[in-house]
């Protein structure tokens, strides 16, 4: 086998398998993740959830801003939580000043489902994480198993083909 074509196929084949892994590890945690909101809303213990805190920063969007409410819920037990609930877009223009915008959010209540048995883990209805989402990381992982299967097959010809040839020592 000619070890410059092998050497020049390995970082392919690298590339291909970390994407492949990468994709699978995305689906996993995202679907680990949807199953747990899920399941918590399902099972969990419904309480109301107040604003009592509002935050500001940007949305993912480059001019775009958001405000982050905190809610505070209290479990079976008394005792008080925080989780922060759903985000909102702000436009100056349109909201007013944050300070504005923030008081009109304040003891807004949302439903908070938590766990009783870890009543710091909560999922507020309709934030739940969607099983949708996890299936964008099908896109890196097929693309690094069309990459890894073709270097790998690559591979075998050349090795396949020296052997036929005689030339396995790794000169040719």
């Amino acid at each position: 086998m000619k070890w410059k074509q092998v050497s020049a196929l390995i970082p392919a084949l690298i590339l291909g398998v970390a994407l492949l892994l990468l994709g699978v590890a995305g689906v996993g945690v995202g679907f680990y993740t949807a199953y747990s909101d899920h399941r918590l809303v399902a099972n969990g213990t419904a309480t109301a959830g107040t604003v009592t805190e509002v935050d500001f920063g940007k949305c993912g969007r480059r001019y775009s801003r958001c405000a982050f409410p905190t809610l505070t819920y209290v479990d079976h037990l008394g005792m008080k939580h925080s989780k922060v609930g759903p985000k909102s877009n702000y436009n100056t223009k349109r909201d007013g000043a944050e300070e504005t915008f923030a008081e009109s959010l304040h003891g807004e209540e949302f439903t908070v489902f938590y766990d009783p048995s870890n009543p710091g883990k909560a999922v507020v209805e309709g934030e739940e994480s969607s099983y949708l989402a996890p299936l964008v990381g099908l896109v890196p992982g097929a693309v690094g198993g069309v990459i890894t299967y073709g270097i790998t097959v690559v591979m075998v010809h050349i090795r396949k083909k020296s052997l036929a040839t005689g030339t396995a020592g790794g000169k040719a």
